[in-house]
């Protein structure tokens, strides 16, 4: 079949018909809706490309495959849901999907899962499609993933920081093109394989910290089309060459540059997965609002596990709760009348629980404040 591309509103296919050919829907750009029939099994390759008034879809019980470019181009599609029938979906099925949220699947489905929106296999090793308009601007790929899929975070406007989990192995091709707000980004020792054009376009993106060696296999253009993009190693590992590392053939070249080994402290393996640079002062007010050293010391902020400083009011004394756990921090609990002159007297501190907080406390009647205190050993 083919549908007239000048034709709007929505259109229900019959009950009875089994298979949409390849680029049946393409570039019916007034489309705005449109059933499938329980009886349909096969979607072409591309068959609702460039349906770009697309609103929703659901696709019936029976449809084992979402091919390539089925979905392409649907600017106005929110949310995307997968039945349990499905267990092919391939990469490209939602590229430029700009209104895309989330993408849901049936629990019963055996090959796919989703994990707040974001669409993985079903162990969630393979991450295979995340959408472009998620909530935030900050992403933690989960510690059991050890892919990213072709195109999994392409064209995303939105996404400042992505913390990569040390494990990860491959990065598929195409897979961060063109996400226009990534500045920086952290490898793990554990990625071999950067494939074609992985992150090419970036704009923003000047800066690649590689937590080990260069990995095995870097395909063409994996950092192409960037200004100002500097590779960051630490000393002794191998692979790099400065000031200019070719990392494929003589015209896949960018600028690099060997940090010291004695840099190498928690702090900074800490900072470089979040987006803030190697020299980034760690008094500098970070993205949560504390300085960087108090996202670090209380493990908040983007990717922190801990509950913010909390505080609390009796009949007898005033508390505040803190995450206290980082074994390199020396935390220090002040209190103050006039918030000119600070010291420790009259504050009370617990040892710390096994979740790794402590309480902080005065009397009720001294009538202070308190503040939290944080100093790297050396």
């Amino acid at each position: 079949m083919s549908f007239p591309r000048a034709r709007d509103g929505q259109y229900i296919i019959p009950e009875g018909v089994t298979n949409i050919q390849d680029w049946a829907f393409n570039t019916a750009i007034y489309l705005d809706g449109i059933q499938l029939p329980s009886s349909l099994m096969p979607l072409g390759e591309g068959a609702f490309y460039t349906c770009i008034e697309l609103l929703s879809v659901e696709i019936p019980a029976g449809v084992t495959t979402i091919p390539d470019s089925c979905f392409e181009r649907c600017r106005s599609l929110e949310t995307f849901s997968l039945p349990a029938s499905v267990t092919n979906f391939e990469p490209g099925a939602l590229r430029f999907t700009n209104a895309l949220r989330s993408i849901e699947v049936d629990s019963s489905n055996p090959r796919y899962s989703s994990r707040n929106g974001v669409l993985f296999d079903d162990d969630h090793s393979i991450l295979v499609c995340y959408p472009q308009l998620k909530n935030g601007d900050s992403y933690a790929v989960p510690s059991t993933t050890l892919r990213i899929e072709d195109y999994a975070f392409e064209d995303n406007a939105h996404l400042e920081r992505i913390v990569l989990p040390e494990g990860l192995a491959s990065i598929g091709f195409v897979a961060f093109s063109d996400c226009a707000q990534l500045r920086s980004i952290s490898l793990p020792s554990s990625v071999t394989t950067i494939e074609t054009a992985a992150f090419s376009g970036c704009d923003q993106l000047t800066s690649i910290y590689f937590q080990g060696n260069a990995p095995a296999e870097i395909e063409r253009n994996a950092f192409a089309y960037m200004n100002g993009l500097t590779a960051y190693y630490f000393e002794g590992a191998e692979g790099f060459t400065t000031p200019a590392w070719t990392y494929y053939d003589s015209s896949s070249t960018i600028a690099a540059e060997e940090l010291p080994l004695t840099s190498r402290t928690p702090l900074l393996e800490w900072m470089l997965p979040r987006g803030y640079r190697h020299d980034a002062e760690p008094s500098q007010i970070g993205r949560s609002g504390y300085s960087i050293l108090g996202e670090y010391a209380l493990d908040i902020g983007y990717a922190g596990s801990a509950a913010p400083p909390e505080h609390s009011v009796d009949s007898q004394n005033f508390e505040l709760r803190f995450h206290a756990g980082r074994s390199n921090i020396n935390y220090t609990v002040k209190r103050s009348e006039n918030l000119i002159k600070w010291d420790t007297e009259g504050v009370a501190l617990s040892p710390l629980d096994v979740n790794g907080y402590r309480t902080a406390s005065i009397p009720v009647e001294s009538r202070g404040f308190m503040r939290i205190a944080f100093e790297v050993q050396p």
